[in-house]
């Protein structure tokens, strides 16, 4: 059985009625429910609060209603589970849907059935490989106009993605590798009167690039013919 414990704490302004997480024993253990609602406010992840150095969730959408709950484990947060289920609806990736800005995934197969989840903060991991090729840069492939990465090191084995930022235009890189030469600098190679250069060590693989300007100007283009 799991219990509140109370107790009295003396503090600068008086005794003030502490709760404190007492361990317990069940049969099965629940997991976190995320958002949860502990005496009015809504929490997005497990918290410390009223229990000191030991997080803790509800297991219940509102705690208040329903004061069930359990201790977070201080290992690693679980990852997003991919493809998982949403009101009825299949998703391959983080989503915005009822969040927006602010991606999230399920950590489990069925959030309908399980409603598990987090905000999501993978980053890009370079290089990553998919459909058995290897990109060492954001790219466009089957995404025409909207550069996207894996977060994870093989999407073919674990295909967890992300849109890539558009705000910032990417630099050259320098040497970089074009049908198998290497360049030093911008070049006019399948582009007369009009340098450019790769934004991808090795275009060959990842072919990501820009035109070169001396008036502080780029245009982007998704690859030559």
């Amino acid at each position: 059985r799991g219990a509140w414990e109370s107790y009295q704490k003396k503090s600068t302004r008086g005794v003030s009625s502490v709760l404190i997480l007492s361990s317990f024993m069940i049969s099965a253990t629940h997991s976190c429910v995320f958002p949860f609602i502990y005496r009015g406010k809504s929490y997005d992840s497990c918290t410390e609060v009223d229990s000191p150095n030991r997080p803790w969730c509800a297991t219940t959408a509102n705690y208040d209603k329903s004061p069930q709950w359990k201790y977070c484990s201080t290992k690693a947060t679980h990852s997003c589970v991919f493809p998982f289920i949403y009101r009825g609806k299949s998703y391959d990736s983080c989503t915005e849907v009822d969040s927006p800005n602010r991606p999230w995934c399920a950590t489990t197969a069925n959030y309908d059935k399980s409603p598990q989840w987090k905000y999501s903060t993978h980053s890009c991991v370079f290089p990553f490989i998919y459909r058995g090729k290897s990109y060492d840069s954001c790219t466009e492939v089957d995404s025409p106009n909207r550069p996207w990465c894996a977060t994870t090191a093989n999407y073919d084995k674990s295909p967890q993605w992300k849109y890539c930022s558009t705000k910032a235009t990417p630099s050259c890189v320098f040497p970089f590798i074009y049908h198998g030469k290497s360049y030093d600098s911008c070049t006019e190679v399948d582009s007369p009167n009009r340098p450019w250069c790769a934004t991808t060590a090795n275009y060959d693989k990842s072919p990501q690039w820009k035109y070169c300007s001396t008036k502080g100007l780029t245009f982007m283009r998704s690859d030559f013919y």
